[in-house]
Parts: structure tokens; C-alpha cells; sequence
């Protein structure tokens, strides 16, 4: 996986804050790590029931479920606590990492 530069985080904090901070917006700027997540367990699901390796197709099957959980959680701590994170920060720093060539 490709890491974020300061440039890209900005980029995307500002998108945020001019809509505030939805589950639906977070989602569609990671459809690309989402979408290889869920084609990797997707292809490995189809490929332990084609063998028919049923304990690991659960084992799987439950790591899939838990990753999902775990995101869906973060996403809804991230909505309840948008409001403070955007009173406390220094927007014109944002703008200023996001508007900076060098960075990225």
C-alpha cells in the first residue's frame, strides 16, 4: 500500500471540512483500499471453499467480519468526535500542507 504524504492527509481533511465529516465521503475517497480488501478475502473465501478447507473458510470468513467491525466502529468514532477535531484545528496550516508542492 501506497503511504499518504502530508499533501494527500490535507487534501482530504479539507474535503471534510467544507462538507463535515460523513461515512459516506470517507468511503468514497478509500473505494481503492476497500475494493482490494474485499477482492483479497473475497478470492481466498472462493479458493478454501473450492477445496473445500471449511475451517479456514470460516477462520476467514471471521477475520473479514472483524476488519469490517473494526472500520465501522472507527468510522462512527470519527463522526461523533468531528466536531471537536474541527474547532481545535489550525485550518490555515491545513490549507497551507495541502496547497504545498513540495510535500507531495
Amino acid at each position: 500500500m501506497k503511504l499518504y504524504s502530508d499533501r494527500v492527509l490535507a487534501r482530504n481533511l479539507l474535503a471534510s471540512s467544507s462538507q463535515g465529516f460523513t461515512i459516506r465521503g470517507h468511503l468514497q475517497r478509500q473505494r481503492r483500499f476497500y475494493g482490494l480488501v474485499l477482492a483479497y478475502f473475497l478470492a481466498v473465501l472462493l479458493i478454501l471453499a473450492a477445496l473445500r478447507l471449511m475451517p479456514l473458510f470460516w477462520l476467514f470468513l471471521g477475520m473479514l467480519l472483524g476488519f469490517l467491525l473494526r472500520e465501522w466502529a472507527w468510522l462512527g468514532a470519527t463522526k461523533r468526535s468531528w466536531s471537536f477535531v474541527s474547532r481545535t484545528t489550525d485550518w490555515a496550516r491545513v490549507r497551507a500542507m495541502a496547497d504545498d508542492s513540495a510535500s507531495g
